[in-house]
Protein backbone atom coordinates (compact mmCIF):
# COMPACT_ATOMS: atom_id res chain seq x y z
CA UNK A 1 0.00 0.00 0.00
CA UNK A 2 2.73 2.05 -0.22
CA UNK A 3 1.37 3.49 -3.73
CA UNK A 4 -1.64 4.79 -2.32
CA UNK A 5 0.57 6.54 0.58
CA UNK A 6 2.17 7.96 -1.99
CA UNK A 7 -1.07 9.19 -4.23
CA UNK A 8 -2.83 10.50 -0.56
CA UNK A 9 0.14 12.42 0.13
CA UNK A 10 0.40 14.29 -3.20
CA UNK A 11 -3.66 15.11 -2.88
CA UNK A 12 -2.40 16.39 0.82
CA UNK A 13 0.60 18.23 -0.08
CA UNK A 14 -1.34 19.75 -3.43
CA UNK A 15 -4.43 21.12 -0.82
CA UNK A 16 -1.54 22.40 1.83
CA UNK A 17 0.71 23.70 -0.85
CA UNK A 18 -0.45 26.29 -3.31
CA UNK A 19 2.26 27.55 -6.11
CA UNK A 20 2.20 30.22 -8.93
CA UNK A 21 5.18 28.32 -10.97
CA UNK A 22 4.01 27.42 -14.16
CA UNK A 23 6.81 24.00 -14.41
CA UNK A 24 5.91 23.64 -10.84
CA UNK A 25 2.14 23.02 -12.02
CA UNK A 26 3.25 21.19 -14.65
CA UNK A 27 4.70 18.39 -12.49
CA UNK A 28 1.68 18.63 -10.35
CA UNK A 29 -0.41 17.62 -13.40
CA UNK A 30 1.90 14.81 -15.10
CA UNK A 31 1.53 13.60 -11.14
CA UNK A 32 -2.23 13.92 -10.83
CA UNK A 33 -2.44 12.47 -14.86
CA UNK A 34 -0.22 9.35 -13.62
CA UNK A 35 -2.09 9.06 -10.42
CA UNK A 36 -5.43 9.19 -11.76
CA UNK A 37 -4.38 6.22 -14.43
CA UNK A 38 -3.11 3.97 -11.63
CA UNK A 39 -6.40 4.72 -9.67
CA UNK A 40 -8.36 3.95 -12.47
CA UNK A 41 -6.57 0.46 -12.86
CA UNK A 42 -7.14 -0.24 -9.14
CA UNK A 43 -10.96 1.05 -8.89
CA UNK A 44 -11.70 -1.11 -12.10
CA UNK A 45 -10.37 -4.20 -10.04
CA UNK A 46 -11.95 -3.75 -6.82
CA UNK A 47 -15.14 -3.06 -8.73
CA UNK A 48 -14.66 -6.80 -10.54
CA UNK A 49 -13.45 -8.47 -6.70
CA UNK A 50 -16.32 -6.62 -5.14
CA UNK A 51 -18.97 -8.12 -7.83
CA UNK A 52 -17.30 -11.85 -7.83
CA UNK A 53 -17.52 -12.01 -3.83
CA UNK A 54 -21.07 -10.78 -4.30
CA UNK A 55 -21.90 -13.15 -6.07
CA UNK A 56 -20.21 -16.15 -4.20
CA UNK A 57 -22.05 -14.51 -1.17
CA UNK A 58 -25.55 -14.56 -3.04
CA UNK A 59 -25.05 -18.22 -4.14
CA UNK A 60 -23.78 -19.45 -0.62
CA UNK A 61 -26.92 -17.14 1.20
CA UNK A 62 -28.95 -18.87 -1.94
CA UNK A 63 -27.96 -22.51 -0.37
CA UNK A 64 -29.25 -21.43 3.48
CA UNK A 65 -32.81 -22.54 3.31
CA UNK A 66 -32.92 -21.37 7.11
CA UNK A 67 -32.48 -17.73 6.81
CA UNK A 68 -35.28 -14.18 6.04
CA UNK A 69 -35.05 -12.37 3.59
CA UNK A 70 -33.55 -9.88 6.08
CA UNK A 71 -30.90 -11.60 7.48
CA UNK A 72 -29.56 -12.63 4.30
CA UNK A 73 -29.74 -9.30 3.29
CA UNK A 74 -27.59 -8.41 6.50
CA UNK A 75 -24.96 -11.37 5.76
CA UNK A 76 -24.55 -10.17 2.28
CA UNK A 77 -23.55 -6.40 3.22
CA UNK A 78 -21.65 -7.56 6.13
CA UNK A 79 -19.64 -9.85 3.97
CA UNK A 80 -19.12 -8.16 1.53
CA UNK A 81 -18.54 -4.68 3.46
CA UNK A 82 -14.93 -4.64 3.18
CA UNK A 83 -14.71 -5.01 -0.78
CA UNK A 84 -17.22 -2.01 -0.89
CA UNK A 85 -15.16 0.18 0.73
CA UNK A 86 -12.45 -0.41 -0.94
CA UNK A 87 -14.17 0.27 -4.11
CA UNK A 88 -15.74 3.55 -2.68
CA UNK A 89 -12.09 4.59 -1.49
CA UNK A 90 -10.78 4.25 -5.20
CA UNK A 91 -13.68 6.08 -6.64
CA UNK A 92 -13.28 9.09 -4.40
CA UNK A 93 -9.47 8.63 -4.35
CA UNK A 94 -10.53 9.03 -8.67
CA UNK A 95 -12.80 12.34 -8.30
CA UNK A 96 -10.36 13.89 -6.15
CA UNK A 97 -6.99 13.34 -8.59
CA UNK A 98 -9.60 14.64 -11.76
CA UNK A 99 -10.41 17.74 -9.53
CA UNK A 100 -6.95 17.89 -8.86
CA UNK A 101 -6.31 17.52 -12.85
CA UNK A 102 -9.30 20.27 -13.69
CA UNK A 103 -7.97 22.78 -11.40
CA UNK A 104 -4.34 22.86 -12.57
CA UNK A 105 -5.66 22.56 -16.13
CA UNK A 106 -7.18 26.21 -15.15
CA UNK A 107 -4.57 27.54 -13.13
CA UNK A 108 -1.77 26.91 -15.70
CA UNK A 109 -3.76 28.44 -18.36
CA UNK A 110 -4.88 31.48 -16.39
CA UNK A 111 -1.08 31.39 -15.58
CA UNK A 112 -0.63 31.55 -19.35
CA UNK A 113 -3.10 33.96 -20.64
CA UNK A 114 -2.21 36.93 -18.18
CA UNK A 115 -0.59 39.72 -19.38
CA UNK A 116 3.17 40.10 -18.22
Amino acid sequence: MDEMNEMLAFVEEFRTTATSDIPAMEIQLRLAIGYGQRVGELLIESEKAYRLKFAKCLNDLGMMEEETETTRKAKLEAWTAEDKATMQLFKNLYATLKQIRMSLFQAIRTRREEPR
